[in-house]
């Protein structure tokens, strides 16, 4: 069972809201004979949801990541030269 709180449909609501609102000004922009740029009705904000744990485990993912497929390799390498008589 989920728990709904209407967070989603808020989001949802202001985005039409925007939407709406940005129709509105195209529109009258056009009525007004003002240059049109699309850039300037569109609204896609990026959000960075970053902080000090999400960064510290992005790091710590690819610092471990990079450990695995490059120290196997060269761990394999060092075992290589210890049975192969130095070749």
């Amino acid at each position: 069972m989920a728990i709904n709180n209407g967070y989603y449909e808020n989001e949802l609501h202001n985005e039409v809201v925007l939407t709406e609102a940005n129709m509105k000004l195209f529109e009258q922009d056009i009525k007004e004979g003002k240059p049109l740029d699309l850039t300037k009705y569109q609204t896609n904000e990026k959000h960075d949801y970053g902080n000090l744990f999400s960064n510290t485990g992005y790091f710590l993912g690819n610092k471990l990541s990079d450990l695995m497929v490059n120290g196997t390799g060269r761990a394999i390498t060092v075992l290589k030269k210890l049975f192969t008589n130095g070749k």
